[in-house]
């Protein structure tokens, strides 16, 4: 149950699974339109995106 987790799942209101961010789903779209305004490629895009933030189907959205 979360209220469990919830000081290992939660820092200073952000929700975190294994020290990455969850995404939530009202940013999303940011979050990959900042991912890609680097310009770094996709391999090195997906893996910067993966050091820090968790979210569901992240590599086929960066890969769009």
């Amino acid at each position: 149950p979360y209220q469990q987790r919830q000081n290992d799942l939660c820092l200073r209101g952000c929700v975190l699974r294994c020290s990455r961010v969850v995404v939530p789903l009202v940013w999303r779209e940011k979050a990959i339109e900042m991912l890609h305004e680097g310009h770094i490629g996709m391999s090195r895009m997906k893996s910067k995106a993966h050091s820090y933030l968790w979210r569901p189907k992240m590599n086929a959205d960066i890969e769009r």
